[in-house]
């Protein structure tokens, strides 16, 4: 008798630790009724699924999207608090430009290769008509191709 009851405390636990933890509640609720003490020591060393950072490829850009957020965030909450000590209103559209270009320059595609050979053949055209100098055609061809 007691066994049983300690059975159905083992599942009730597990399930609440899985629910606790992201993890598939009704499926710990079994194996702590079959495995008793062995599967709440188990649900307890696995790592909580909730709490875990995203794994979402492009978390690493929104983590940087949201600190500089933030961080503007802190800024203007100082500036309120302390009027004297922080940006002027007249400065809080430089904040969200600089977030925006930020943001921009994050998901700015990099040139393809055919671009890059368009944009120097515009180059030589310019030279070959005396608009630019061969100076000037060599600088800003480097720049193109290093940019690939």
């Amino acid at each position: 008798m007691f066994i049983t009851f300690f059975n159905v405390f083992c599942a009730i636990a597990c399930y609440k630790i899985a629910v606790a933890k992201g993890r598939n509640p009704k499926l710990w609720a079994v194996l702590g009724l079959l495995s008793n003490v062995v599967a709440v020591i188990v649900i307890l060393i696995l790592p909580n699924l909730l709490a875990a950072p995203n794994q979402h490829p492009g978390s690493n850009v929104l983590n940087s999207i949201q600190s500089s957020i933030m961080a503007y965030w802190a800024k203007l909450r100082n500036n309120f608090q302390n009027p004297n000590g922080g940006q002027s209103p007249q400065q809080l559209p430089n904040a969200a430009a600089n977030i925006q270009n930020k943001v921009g320059t994050m998901f700015k595609k990099p040139p393809t290769v055919a671009t890059i050979a368009t944009q120097i053949r515009e180059l030589a055209q310019l030279r070959d008509d005396g608009l630019i100098s061969d100076i000037e055609y060599q600088d800003k061809k480097q720049k193109l191709l290093d940019s690939i």
